[in-house]
């Protein structure tokens, strides 16, 4: 019993450290408006016409079709794509030169998924006119690198020499600051471009990681909807393929992700970096905003991509209504999350207090058979005139040790570091007691930091 209650207790306390700091990194993301204007809000259910409405599950009456949804994912892009062509104007040659070489770097990664996806005639001519193109842009862009950097001359003439090998223009290694290391970089007269370059792979990181958010939640929004209205085999595969055109865009951030990252971490010449941690697949998961919880939600926290972004710095105003419906209902959740580990924790820690007690009981009824003190029901009474008290006070003697080393082993286990119980004092109304010994969370919306206190 005393292992299963110390086990259970360690785990829980563990899930409730995750779960504060993923509520915490939450709160500050989403900007403290947003989070003190969610504060004030009922967590009541709320029924509106036919529909149930809660803060704690996306309006179904908001959630936009499918379509709609895809394109809208477009046109972020586009939005995206067109900002950034009208920060290329107030570009210097060097920057303009490495944006170019980070979107040809890009377009290699993408012929290589699409050589890899191909399965058709058609999808392979274009797939064959993408590398044309791609090869045409490449070796322009070779030209300019050359007149920058002319100690690159020699390793850029090895890579024209399969200019009429077009099957290598996706691997073809473009010689970008960052596939130096900082001794050839000096050497090469490359210090100034990484500084450069080093600032767009950090842009590029955060963009990665917006746009995965965003893909993630789309495809929990078209799975959801195809469960609910999909019906027959046409209505099904068209909702397949918009997962899986979405899942794909998903994957790609994610690799697009990785790959700032990397090159970030070769600029820096450091091995790892709190501001860019490891994406694996498990940080890419999310509770699904849409649908009600599962089984076994509880026990799972969201991945840091969710509360990535404002740490960085991206503005979270410019989300459309869709997903800042979804975060608000992901901060709900992460609250109800938080709060339910700390019942957790209380119900095992006064579980615990009660074994210990219960016990402790059992030692002191134990050991009052043991004196002989059963008022008019004694030892000699139960036996009649034979004389034979003494083995019985010897084994309620025996059960009164036995009971009493079990509570001081429990108690030990339970005062210990790990499981970090404590008791009331004698004068202690329980419920303060525990009211005391909850977290204190704390904000600081000046600074952005969040932090808690195990108390």
């Amino acid at each position: 019993m005393i292992p299963h209650l110390e086990d259970h207790l360690i785990s829980a306390r563990e899930s409730l450290k995750e779960s504060i700091e993923h509520f915490l990194g939450l709160s500050v993301t989403r900007g403290r408006d947003n989070v003190e204007k969610w504060e004030k809000m009922s967590t009541l259910p709320v029924k509106v016409g036919n529909e149930w409405r809660s803060v704690y599950r996306v309006s179904t009456r908001k959630l936009p079709s499918r379509e709609a949804v895809y394109l809208d994912l477009l046109k972020t892009e586009k939005a995206h794509d067109d900002a950034e062509a009208l920060a290329m104007k107030t570009q210097n040659q060097e920057t303009q030169f490495l944006n170019a070489g980070l979107k040809l770097q890009e377009r290699q990664h993408q012929l290589k998924r699409a050589q890899k996806a191909a399965s058709t005639e058609t999808e392979l001519g274009v797939v064959r006119r993408s590398r044309a193109a791609l090869l045409g842009d490449i070796r322009r862009w070779r030209k300019e690198q050359i007149q920058l950097v002319p100690m690159l001359s020699k390793l850029a003439s090895s890579e024209d020499g399969n200019e009429n090998d077009q099957i290598l223009v996706e691997t073809e290694k473009l010689y970008l600051p960052s596939d130096f290391s900082p001794a050839e970089r000096s050497q090469l007269g490359l210090v100034t471009l990484a500084e450069v370059e080093l600032k767009l792979r950090e842009g590029e990181a955060n963009d990665a990681v917006v746009f995965l958010c965003e893909a993630i939640t789309h495809v929990m929004m078209f799975r959801s909807v195809k469960e609910k209205h999909a019906r027959g085999v046409s209505q099904n595969t068209r909702a397949a393929k918009f997962i899986r055109g979405v899942n794909d865009r998903r994957n790609a951030y994610a690799d697009q992700y990785r790959r700032a990252r990397k090159a970030v971490l070769a600029l820096k010449a450091i091995n790892e970096s709190s501001d860019y941690p490891i994406l694996t697949q498990e940080d890419m998961y999310a509770k699904n905003a849409v649908n009600a919880r599962e089984l076994g939600d509880g026990s799972k926290t969201d991945g840091w991509i969710w509360r990535y972004g404002n740490l960085k710095g991206l503005n979270q105003e410019q989300r459309k209504e869709f997903v800042r419906e979804t975060e608000q209902v992901q901060w709900f959740r992460a609250k109800a999350d938080m709060d339910r580990w700390m019942e957790e924790v209380e119900t095992l820690e006064e579980e615990f207090r009660r074994y210990i007690r219960g016990c402790q009981s059992m030692s002191s009824y134990w050991t009052d058979m043991s004196a002989n003190q059963w008022g008019p029901y004694t030892f000699s009474r139960c036996i009649g005139n034979f004389d034979a008290t003494s083995g019985y006070r010897v084994y309620a003697a025996q059960k009164a040790d036995m009971y009493q080393e079990i509570a001081d082993h429990a108690e030990k286990r339970f005062s210990a570091t790990k499981v970090g119980g404590a008791w009331p004092g004698e004068k202690d109304d329980l419920n303060n007691f525990v009211r005391s010994r909850r977290p204190r969370l704390t904000v600081d919306w000046d600074v952005d930091k969040q932090a808690f206190e195990d108390v």
